[in-house]
């Protein structure tokens, strides 16, 4: 997914998600692969990653 621009990085309760009126809102939706036969991430390993993401590919893009 492209992060370079202007972002919301939106996640949902751990057991429930998103409610519908949330997810009306949003644009776009990411999953995170995950290897071998891990279930899920709990909401804030999550958000770390993502937040991670987005600022790996702005310091990418910045570099001469």
């Amino acid at each position: 997914a492209n992060l370079l621009g202007p972002t919301a990085l939106v996640v949902g309760n751990e057991a429930r998600g998103l409610s519908a009126d949330e997810l009306a809102l949003i644009e776009g939706r990411l999953t995170i692969p995950m290897a071998g036969r891990t279930e899920s991430l709990n909401v804030s390993m999550s958000a770390t990653i993502l937040a991670f993401e987005a600022a790996r590919q702005r310091r990418h893009r910045s570099r001469p």
